[in-house]
């Protein structure tokens, strides 16, 4: 009984205007999980590598969400990013490492961050987004 109302809970879900930095260097990877996080209502920013992300952010209110890829381009890694971003918003933003690579050191290395694993599986994701958003971001049933 329990599965059916997560399932129309996760359904149900909106994130109207929830903040959102999404950073992966493969664009069909990022286009897709960009279009679910529009779809489901959040305000998207997307970076193609820590640089990127770095300039979004520089200026403008941090994102309630990192979601961000592990391997990106020219070696660079999601979890470094990730540290890099909350040094300059200067707090823990919830934070997610997005990865094919589900071995024991990535585990060790995303230590304190959420893991989700490629292919990326909506259902998880959203999931996800409840929980960051929790009770202190508002999310209204679906129309």
């Amino acid at each position: 009984e329990g599965e059916p109302a997560l399932s129309h809970l996760l359904g149900a879900a909106r994130f109207d205007g929830f903040p959102v930095l999404l950073v992966d260097d493969d664009p069909v990877a990022r286009d897709a999980t960009e279009g679910l996080l529009v779809h489901w209502g959040c305000d998207v920013r997307s970076a193609t590598c820590g640089a990127d992300a770095l300039r979004l952010l520089r200026g403008t209110a941090a994102p309630r969400l990192i979601i961000c890829d592990y391997h990106l381009a020219n070696g660079e890694l999601g979890t470094d990013v990730i540290r890099q971003l909350r040094i300059l918003a200067h707090h823990d933003i919830a934070a997610v490492i997005v990865s094919a690579d589900a071995t024991q050191a990535l585990r060790d290395m995303a230590a304190g961050l959420h893991l989700l694993h490629k292919p990326l599986n909506a259902a998880r994701l959203r999931a996800l987004l409840l929980h960051v958003a929790g009770t202190s971001a508002p999310v209204a049933p679906q129309a």
